[in-house]
């Protein structure tokens, strides 16, 4: 069958590079006979030197598959080139494939006609010199409340930093779902708007709705925040404010220092609220910062969250957005949330980003990220504070 092909293929191609340690890897394959595609992983351990094991696991035509094979590799040159033959189910394959630094590609052939090929990527767990800003083990040292809990219901308000890009709101309900948490959610969104212009009496009485638990509201200027504080005190609700990025950003009419000193500010003003009106924030603005003076390996652009040069994030952006929203409103890290959620489907590229692809590496450098915004924003010291 075709997915024995590809899964045998890429264990040959995944035991050129000799590491004890197990090696993941990750991304799409495709039968140009077929047509059918998928994304597909493989977990590789080198048993004795120069003999590997290595299970699959996937999905064909809508059945999950697993699979264990043995295989043998011999490095060439600064890449692998692989070659070889096998059986499966009576049918004969014959495949080659290479493995450069680590990518690794290949193609196969079978005796019923079945052909394609596939391009996988090391995981940042797997890859040894990845680096990320922080460790989860090393950043379970302060305590995150959670704000929300299962049959909770949300109001969103806001403009198109929350709504676009397929809302950052519907990210949030898929990423909780995969941590049991079920939620609800309605938005009041103006596009083109400013906070202060959204202070109105429909946004009131849907804040002051009995089944809403807790108000979301985009950041702005600091009366307007305060006046939805004032609003939603001795209600019972909760009120969490989404702290924005700059739109002047490098790539979009601002130099780094410019950047970088905005952003500051903007955190100053959301510290501020925070000692005033106990609100929780979920510091977006941080995250970008760190994101984008640090990104991570592989990133084309310095302004690869955002549309290119534009105020407004793409959908890399919001997935960034769902992953701290998520460890700041359950207090738990998002580290191992494998969910998809078009567009981002791991091994695909971002729709209107043909620069941009989202793989599993980015998936967890982001979820660490992410994290560790979450934790030292929770503890009082962001990377944009000076120590106390």
């Amino acid at each position: 069958m075709i997915r024995y092909g590809c899964l045998l293929l890429l264990a040959v191609t995944v035991a050129s590079n000799v590491d004890a340690q197990e090696r993941v890897f990750e991304g799409p394959w495709n039968n140009r006979r077929t047509g059918a595609s998928g994304t597909m992983t493989c977990n590789a351990t080198e048993v004795n030197q120069g003999q590997w094991t290595a299970i699959f696991r996937g999905v064909f035509q809508g059945k999950p598959f697993e699979y264990k094979i043995d295989f043998q590799s011999k490095a060439s040159g600064s890449g692998s080139i692989l070659a070889g033959t096998t059986s499966i189910d009576g049918k004969r394959y014959e495949w080659n494939g290479t493995l450069q630094a680590s990518q690794l590609r290949g193609r196969y052939q079978a005796t019923n006609g079945w052909n394609g090929e596939f391009t996988l990527n090391e995981t940042a767990a797997s890859r040894r010199n990845v680096p990320m800003s922080v460790e989860p083990e090393s950043i379970e040292e302060v305590e995150i409340k959670p704000v929300i809990q299962d049959g909770d219901h949300l109001l969103f308000i806001g403009n198109s930093y929350m709504a676009n890009e397929g809302g950052v709101y519907n990210y949030l309900q898929a990423a909780l779902k995969k941590r049991g948490i079920d939620i609800t959610h309605q938005s009041e969104i103006a596009y083109g708007k400013p906070l202060s212009e959204m202070v109105t009496r429909e946004v009131g009485t849907a804040m002051m709705d009995p089944k809403v638990d807790v108000v979301v509201i985009t950041s702005g200027d600091l009366k307007s925040m305060q006046q939805f504080a004032t609003k939603l005190k001795d209600s019972g609700k909760k009120l969490v404010v989404f702290m924005t990025w700059e739109g002047k950003h490098p790539g979009n009419q601002s130099s780094k220092t410019q950047y970088t000193s905005a952003t500051r500010k903007a955190v100053r003003q959301m510290r501020e609220l925070e000692k005033q009106t106990g609100a929780t924030i979920i510091p977006s603005a941080v995250l970008y910062h760190d994101l984008t003076m640090n990104p991570p390996d592989g990133m084309p652009r310095i302004d690869y969250l955002w549309k290119q040069r534009n105020i407004h994030q793409n959908a890399l952006g919001t997935m960034a957005n769902a992953l701290l929203m998520t460890a700041m409103l359950t207090g738990e890290s998002p580290a191992g949330l494998n969910f998809d959620f078009p567009p981002h489907i791991v091994g695909q590229n971002i729709p209107d980003e043909p620069d941009l692809r989202f793989t599993r590496d980015l998936r967890e450098t982001l979820q660490y990220r992410a994290w560790s915004v979450a934790h030292d924003w929770t503890k009082g010291r962001s990377h944009l504070e000076a120590p106390k």
